[in-house]
């Protein structure tokens, strides 16, 4: 390995949603039109400049995967 660090599965969950956090996730997916996979919030979201943005769309479209940028808490 080179140093870098791999993602285990564990450090992102499917959230267990109680019935009211059901119901409304049902709604948003309805009122969007897509289906939503609702994360238990672990880690925050990072913001990426629209160069990094344009790097990670880069990314995606070559290897067919969909990223999620997060600040992990050291």
């Amino acid at each position: 390995m080179d140093g870098r660090k791999i993602m285990r599965d564990s450090e992102f969950k499917v959230a267990k949603l109680n019935s009211d956090q059901f119901l409304k996730l049902k709604e948003l997916e309805s009122r969007l039109g897509v289906s939503l996979i609702a994360l238990e919030k672990k880690y925050a979201l990072a913001q990426l400049s629209e160069n990094n943005l344009e790097l990670v769309k880069s990314f995606e479209d070559e290897t067919g995967l969909t990223l999620v940028a997060y600040k992990k808490e050291e």
